[in-house]
């Protein structure tokens, strides 16, 4: 059925519009303007998991019994924009650059990519003022 009001179609039971929740039944004058709808083609339909009735595919909640309508909805996609920020929090503490790759690898392969590459240049260049730094003291006490 399709609604007066709103011009969306409607289970074949409703009484009440899905969409608007405004009446589907007209009186008097409102009846011919009913009769004029052209019938849009019909959509595949859903059926109420709760009570089982079935219902537009557009439906929030059942005409029927008011239950919310449980539709298989998709993934969100997650962007894949990187982060200046992250970035360099991730070449400080690489630690943080490690978990954000690990957590983002999958659904956002192009920033994990850079959070693990600056978690890694951290890492290195960390792990060379620790072990240049001694050395260097060293070749310093041996000069002055």
């Amino acid at each position: 059925m399709i609604c007066p009001h709103c011009q969306k179609e409607n289970g074949e039971f409703a009484t009440v519009c899905v969409h608007c929740g405004k009446s589907l039944y007209l009186t008097g004058a409102d009846q011919s303007t009913q009769n004029t709808i052209l019938q849009q083609p019909s959509q595949p339909v859903i059926y109420c998991s709760t009570c089982g009735n079935p219902c537009h595919p557009n439906a929030i909640v059942c005409v029927k019994c008011g239950s919310p309508i449980n539709k298989v909805r998709t993934n969100k996609v997650e962007v894949d924009e990187i982060i200046p920020a992250l970035k360099w929090i991730s070449f400080f503490i690489p630690i943080v650059g490690l978990v954000l790759y690990i957590m983002k690898v999958q659904s956002a392969p192009n920033s994990a990519k850079e959070y693990g590459k600056m978690a890694l240049i951290g890492f290195c260049v960390s792990l060379g003022f620790v072990v240049l730094a001694p050395l260097l003291e060293e070749i310093l006490w041996h000069i002055f």
